[in-house]
């Protein structure tokens, strides 16, 4: 997660920065961001449940896409007197081809995308307008290399995911939290604990 982010890590430190997919993917973005203090973090999903636990992981502003135009109402949010509306970075946590051309549509000259949802199909990409923003694009895997870093500062207490914990099962009841976590959007289920049975 961290190697995403710390692509261009200059554009990210005091910038406006958007994620969009709350799931937990972009939820553990948000708890990374809160390391390079950006003025401006937008979450964006479908889920209120999420959104609300965006806030609490240090977001500054929700969007709810079936209730707001998101690209109208990111343009409002950053637009600034000196600089082209947008935000510098925006992150895409979901995976569809929707959610990346919004990546596009919102991101501002000389800003960055990167592309974390894993596709499951092809996603257009809209050279001809972001070659002429000097847009950046990353993607790939998540690699380990930041794993170390990243639990020294949970160790710390820089990074708090307990909030990602919504629901605790018994090493006995490995089904029923499966059949909780399939179905995440009924039960609100984030991220499930497991503990053995004799604790």
């Amino acid at each position: 997660m961290l190697n995403i982010l710390e692509f261009h890590l200059q554009t990210i430190l005091f910038s406006n920065v958007a994620v969009i997919g709350l799931g937990p993917v972009g939820l553990c973005i948000l708890l990374t961001l809160s390391l390079f203090q950006p003025s401006q973090v937008i979450a964006i999903d479908l889920d209120e449940r999420r959104l609300e636990l965006a806030k609490k992981l240090g977001a500054t502003t929700t969007i709810n896409p079936k209730k707001e135009d998101v690209i109208k109402k990111i343009l409002e949010l950053t637009s600034q007197e000196g600089r082209k509306p947008g935000v510098d970075v925006a992150i895409e946590a979901v995976g569809t081809s929707q959610t990346f051309l919004t990546c596009q549509d919102i991101v501002c000259p000389g800003g960055k995308i990167a592309n974390v949802g894993v596709h499951g199909g092809p996603a257009p990409l809209n050279l001809q307008d972001l070659w002429a923003k000097n847009v950046d694009i990353s993607t790939g895997l998540i690699s380990g290399y930041s794993t170390e870093l990243l639990l020294d500062e949970v160790v710390k207490g820089n990074i708090d995911t307990s909030p990602l914990i919504t629901h605790h099962f018994k090493l006995s009841e490995i089904e029923k939290a499966y059949d909780v976590f399939r179905n995440a959007g009924e039960t609100g289920c984030i991220k499930v604990c497991i503990t053995p049975d004799d604790e």
